[in-house]
């Protein structure tokens, strides 16, 4: 039997080490593309348990309208929560604190909007940061100078 790589158990995939070329930072700001309001329940639940009735009763709805009721309300619970949040999101109310376990305003604070977080970033801004026309090719402090950090020594074009 000829012994291969595989049979000598050599890793034939080489180890990559992660090598830090830019610094791994956040930025100051998030992107504010326009935020969908985030419904409270999807009422899936209710849409399967009608759908399995209207099943069960070869789609005759006149046996189904229970299902049919509790549907239609959560529907509308989603409607009024996301109008609520919507109003919310307009007015500018802000909620900088996650509520505790009993209290009501929890469901409220669990998602910030990125209006709060651009304002939060403005509030408590992070040290050391570079200025946003960022340099990718620039050494970091604890990078040598003679070290080929970018891969820039055999690339075509200009030397540099």
């Amino acid at each position: 039997m000829k012994p291969t790589n595989l049979l000598n158990r050599v890793n034939l995939t080489p180890f990559y080490t992660y090598k830090e070329l830019i610094p791994l930072c956040g930025k100051n700001l998030v992107p504010n593309a326009t935020e969908r309001p985030r419904s409270k329940n999807k009422c899936l639940d209710e849409m399967q348990h009608l759908f399995a009735c209207l099943k069960k009763w070869e789609y005759d709805d006149l046996h189904c309208k229970e299902f049919n009721e509790a549907l239609q309300r959560c529907v509308t619970e989603n409607h009024v929560h996301i109008q609520a949040q919507l109003k919310r999101n307009r007015e500018g109310e802000l909620k900088f604190h996650i509520a505790s376990e009993g209290s009501n305003v929890k469901e409220h604070a669990e998602k910030m909007s990125l209006k709060e977080i651009n304002t939060l970033f403005k509030k408590y801004p992070q040290p050391d940061l570079p200025k946003p026309p960022y340099n990718p090719h620039q050494r970091m402090g604890h990078q040598p100078y003679w070290g080929d950090q970018f891969n820039l020594k055999y690339k075509r074009g200009k030397k540099s």
